[in-house]
């Protein structure tokens, strides 16, 4: 009977992990949204500058910049870049984050971006949605977590005791 309530608390510690799951990678995208958008606002002047004289070329202005000989102008080259880099890296999470959840998720898992994983951890909002990804996202959790307790305990019993009687 004691196994019995194991295996139903791993089942809905599963369940309360894989429904938080869907609004993790909502809140995630959310905090990819806001990135994307300070860095464009705080590159728009530089766009500018690169329409207006480098014919909307980015990487021709942090070249000319570079290839200055003014020490300050190949600093803000650098500075450029940096913004450039970091405009293209959020675009490319927000494509990411375009796709149906379940890529959402592996992206998040696999490629996310480490400092904004973070950040969503430290400020994340514990919800309890009941969409139908949340219920799926729950039980499937919430099963593969009993079905692994089922095979640890087997795994138990096999190797501590291999001669005895299952009931």
């Amino acid at each position: 009977m004691l196994r019995g309530y194991v295996r139903l608390f791993f089942f809905a510690a599963g369940l309360l992990f894989g429904i938080q799951l869907p609004a993790f990678v909502i809140q995630y995208a959310q905090r990819i949204d806001a990135h994307y958008l300070e860095v464009k606002q705080n590159f728009a002047g530089f766009q500018r500058t690169a329409d207006r004289h480098f014919g909307g070329d980015v990487a021709a202005m942090i070249r000319h910049h570079e290839q200055s000989g003014d020490v300050v102008f190949i600093e803000g080259g650098e500075n450029i870049r940096e913004i450039w880099q970091r405009l293209q890296h959020f675009t490319a999470e927000r494509a990411a984050m375009e796709a149906p959840l379940h890529w959402q998720l592996w992206h998040v898992v696999s490629e996310g971006d480490k400092d904004i994983i973070q950040e969503t951890r430290n400020a994340y909002n514990y919800t309890v949605p009941l969409d139908l990804d949340a219920i799926i996202y729950g039980l499937i959790a919430g099963l593969l977590l009993a079905l692994i307790y089922d095979l640890l305990v087997t795994l138990f019993r096999f190797a501590f005791f291999p001669h005895s009687k299952r009931v």
